[in-house]
């Protein structure tokens, strides 16, 4: 990010990588997932499920995000820019 002039002070310019991989061999799954990328089972009943527990970390921000809106998007990202960087928002 610093190659790229990336400002770091600022958390809401940080990119981010997720990834989610599976490999099946010999009737055993092998797995591993980083960042927002869930690993999600679909039985043949059409049941589900997560391989691990989820950390919803937005969803203080997304709960705010409609009420922000009616002033439009762009200022709502305004309004929004300091629980985009978790400082005490009131």
């Amino acid at each position: 990010m610093m190659d790229h002039g990336v400002d770091l002070t600022r958390k809401e310019n940080f990119w981010s990588t997720s990834a989610a991989v599976i490999r099946i061999k010999d009737r055993m799954l092998e797995w591993v997932q980083t960042g927002d990328a869930y690993i999600i089972l679909i039985f043949h009943d059409n049941t589900h499920k997560v391989l691990v527990e989820q950390d919803d970390h937005d969803y203080e921000t997304l709960c705010l995000w409609p009420a922000k809106q009616k002033h439009g998007a762009s200022e709502a990202k305004v309004l929004l820019t300091d629980q985009i960087r978790k400082k005490d928002v009131k």
